[in-house]
């Protein structure tokens, strides 16, 4: 696995708000693929906020996925964005370098 440093957003946030698996957090819902063929991913909103300004303002505002906590992507394949979700909780990229420059690429879209 290769170590990839976590963004900095030191502006909204000094450290990743500190994750408690005893006691409930909020969960948001992403449904990502092309019709027919869609994954749905259920992570932790102030995980998926923390790393991604796009989806924390998403999942923040008054419009229906800040009101439903979900989203749907069909223009995302899911083998990336689980290489998105596997990043946001281990600061690391399954695969390593065996991931591509376009999968990386895509990778890096999603959480810009």
């Amino acid at each position: 696995m290769t170590h990839v440093p976590r963004a900095n957003y030191s502006q909204r946030q000094s450290r990743i708000p500190s994750m408690s698996f005893s006691s409930p957090q909020e969960m948001v819902t992403i449904i990502v693929g092309p019709d027919g063929s869609e994954q749905t991913f259920v992570v932790h909103q102030s995980a998926v906020s923390y790393h991604s300004p796009f989806f924390a303002a998403a999942f923040k505002s008054n419009f229906i996925e800040g009101q439903t906590q979900s989203m749907r992507l069909a223009d995302v394949d899911d083998k990336i964005f689980g290489l998105l979700v596997h990043w946001i909780y281990t600061g690391e990229i399954e695969g390593g370098h065996c991931v591509g420059l376009v999968p990386a690429r895509k990778l890096w879209l999603l959480v810009d």
